[in-house]
């Protein structure tokens, strides 16, 4: 007698489990909401992903709970909140890649107003190897938001990355918090004093070098 090997096409179809329930929406809510909770909100890669599951939290509240309910149960303000979805938003536009932003930076970029430009040369730089501080980001977007005044210059500056060097200058020297109050000034009249004092540095700076390299071949 012989066993047959034959090989059936035949599929066992199972009816669905009915003792499986998916999960209720205060369920969902609340497991979305331990994610959150669950991230250290330190790094830029949390942050976006923080702001990924808000996204997907706002979803399934309920109209005009959104505020309690991040209030509630993730522990932040909705201002808070509403900076890790731009953030997260702007990863997906741009890629991973932004998250190498420190959180501030990070922030600043994703802001409402940020020109589409101050995104594409910040994503530029990233890819090759520069990190820019949030002073730096902020003289860009300054520089981008007042192109109408001064179209020729600009792109000079930009150009000659005159504009990261101006920041690196208001940064060591300010401070953050001095750098931040620039948003609101008038730029075209500030950045002729700054251009002017950086070259007045910088046109300072080149005698003490050559002494120092006359003294080095002297001695």
């Amino acid at each position: 007698m012989s066993i047959s090997t034959e090989i059936t096409n035949v599929v066992a179809l199972y009816p669905p489990r009915k003792d499986v329930e998916e999960p209720s929406l205060d369920e969902l809510l609340e497991a979305l909401a331990e994610q959150v909770r669950g991230h250290s909100r330190s790094t830029s890669t949390s942050i976006i992903a923080i702001g990924d599951v808000l996204v997907q939290a706002k979803s399934h509240v309920e109209h005009g709970q959104f505020k309690h309910w991040v209030t509630e149960k993730c522990g932040f303000t909705i201002r808070t909140a509403q900076h890790y979805m731009r953030a997260a938003a702007l990863a997906a536009q741009t890629g991973e890649i932004i998250s190498l932003l420190n959180p501030a930076a990070l922030y600043r970029l994703s802001a409402p107003k940020t020109p589409p430009g101050a995104i594409t040369r910040v994503v530029e730089m990233l890819h090759r190897g520069f990190i820019p501080t949030e002073a730096e980001i902020i003289l860009l977007i300054m520089c981008l938001s007042h192109a109408h005044d001064e179209p020729e210059a600009l792109e000079e500056v930009v150009d000659e990355q005159t504009t990261l060097d101006l920041a690196r200058e208001l940064h060591s020297r300010l401070g953050e918090e001095l750098v931040s109050k620039l948003i609101g000034s008038r730029w075209s009249n500030l950045r002729k004093h700054l251009r002017n004092a950086l070259e007045q540095s910088s046109r300072a700076a080149k005698p003490q070098g050559s002494q120092f390299r006359t003294e080095a071949v002297s001695s």
